[in-house]
């Protein structure tokens, strides 16, 4: 299956000694493509599919609601990048990964903050740059490819490389929606 064979290459290359400037580059590189191109790509298919949709709100409104949905996903995707870079000595670009296992900050609330933080952060240009109600088959769409990626290959690639201690972590953290106490 695809999806293991890419769980077996992370793996390999997470073995692999990155330079501080790699991992800055990989950061860059990952920046672009899902803070600017996946954004895109999805505001595109949300007004194919919402095209004959044509309730909004007030521009004003909308405005202030895309602003903070932009603020709440840059807090989550920022955070957890920061997590991955000073405790798992890695980013979230599958070319440069963790080292260790990152189960502090954003982590302890939810497995997937990043994308947490992302279908907000897509859902904010999707209403800055549509209505709200592409804003809201943004936010469906990146949480549907967002699952759909993690379920069929990082966890496999995050059990590859973190056997029991990823599966004990998957026990007791949600998926995906943040768990507002602390255990």
């Amino acid at each position: 299956m695809a999806g293991e064979h890419w769980a077996k290459r992370v793996a390999d290359l997470a073995q692999r000694e990155r330079s501080g400037l790699f991992q800055l580059g990989a950061l860059a590189l990952g920046a672009t493509v899902f803070l600017v191109l996946f954004p895109a790509l999805m505001i595109g298919i949300a007004k194919l599919l919402t095209g004959w949709i044509t309730f909004s709100l007030p521009r004003g409104i909308e405005g202030l609601v895309s602003a903070l949905c932009l603020g709440y996903g840059l807090f989550w995707i920022v955070w957890a990048t920061l997590a991955q870079w000073r405790r798992g000595h890695g980013t979230p670009a599958p070319i440069a990964p963790t080292r260790k296992l990152v189960i502090t900050g954003p982590y302890t609330y939810c497995r997937n903050p990043i994308q947490f933080g992302a279908m907000f952060y897509n859902a904010g240009l999707g209403i800055l740059f549509g209505t709200i109600v592409t804003g809201l088959a943004v936010f469906i769409l990146v949480g549907i490819a967002g699952t759909l990626y993690h379920k069929l290959v990082e966890e496999k690639e995050l059990e590859e490389r973190f056997g029991e201690e990823y599966e004990e972590y998957k026990a007791q953290v949600p998926f995906l929606i943040p768990r507002m106490r602390r255990k």
